[in-house]
């Protein structure tokens, strides 16, 4: 989740409101952004609204469309556990189908519902049509896992960038001649070093990640041609765990964003489904035949 939006929709709307975000995702919709909030009240009761996101010059405007009461959702329904399936339905006095952006956003929305209706309901939410073993409360879904990707892309960028200002001025010579061996010199590097390949950093670190993902995007802003052409498809090769149709898939469903609250959005959406495929490869019996 992202807190930089957390925080706007926290100011913006749930504040005047004494209500408390607790969980959003952003779900699919023919008319501008929207996202499925789930706040907590000063009395304790928990309430489930879409806040409509529109853009106007400079400004930002987050405005809530509707709203239920948790205590009122009969049933949340994942439609097809089976399958990479965004699409859910909340089952109040009526029936409000949705889709969320990806599969992990959905599998999000319901662990965050099942720990608000545990925590603050006063009966078991009924939840069909979901795998049990992706909503129950695990460490798998914390926050460092989060951070762990995100400072994957963070410190392959830092190590990027710290060659090419090894390399300095020489790169903007006009002088094709230079400017070609200083690209045989790369690619001698990263065939004998893995330069596209390496992480520097392999160890833990309890770091915020909305203070990385702001690290990884003062990189990107220095040329955003440069980071969603080259960089981020050289990235995605790297990474361990997935196939080449999930790395396919990642980098097509990702959004060449450049302002700040949507760059971050961006991005965690793209560690959810990094990290939701890396878990579901994992999970496989051995020897299974992936399509």
């Amino acid at each position: 989740m992202s807190s930089l939006l957390k925080e706007e929709m926290q100011k913006c709307v749930f504040r005047p409101k004494g209500q408390r975000l607790e969980e959003f995702i952003e779900i699919e919709s023919a008319q501008k952004r929207h996202f499925l909030c789930l706040s907590v009240a000063a009395n304790k009761d928990v309430r489930i609204c879409v806040v409509k996101y529109t853009r106007s010059g400079a400004l930002d405007k987050y405005e809530m469309v509707e709203e239920w009461f948790l205590k009122d959702l009969v049933l949340l329904d994942g439609k097809n556990s089976d399958t990479d399936d965004p699409r859910f339905v909340m089952h109040f006095g009526t029936v409000h189908p949705m889709t969320a952006v990806n599969c992990a956003a959905k599998y999000s929305l319901a662990r965050a519902l099942v720990a608000l209706s545990n925590s603050h309901g006063q009966r078991g939410l009924q939840v069909v049509n979901f795998d049990r073993t992706y909503i129950q409360p695990t460490s798998v879904y914390s926050n460092r896992g989060d951070c762990m990707v995100l400072m994957q892309i963070c410190f392959y960028a830092f190590n990027l960038l710290c060659l090419t200002l090894c390399f300095g001025q020489s790169f903007l010579d006009p002088n094709i001649h230079v400017f070609k061996q200083n690209l045989l010199y790369w690619e001698c590097l990263n065939s004998k070093q893995k330069l596209y390949h390496k992480v520097l950093i392999h160890q833990s670190h309890e770091l915020p990640q909305d203070e990385i993902t702001f690290a990884v995007y003062n990189m990107a802003s220095v040329d955003f041609d440069a980071f969603y052409w080259a960089f981020l498809p050289e990235f995605l090769n790297s990474c361990q765990g997935v196939d080449g149709n999930q790395r396919g898939i990642l980098g097509r469903n990702l959004e060449m964003e450049q302002d700040l609250p949507s760059f971050t959005q961006s991005v965690h959406r793209l560690v959810n489904d990094l990290r939701y495929y890396r878990f579901c490869n994992d999970s496989l019996p051995p020897g299974t035949v992936k399509l």
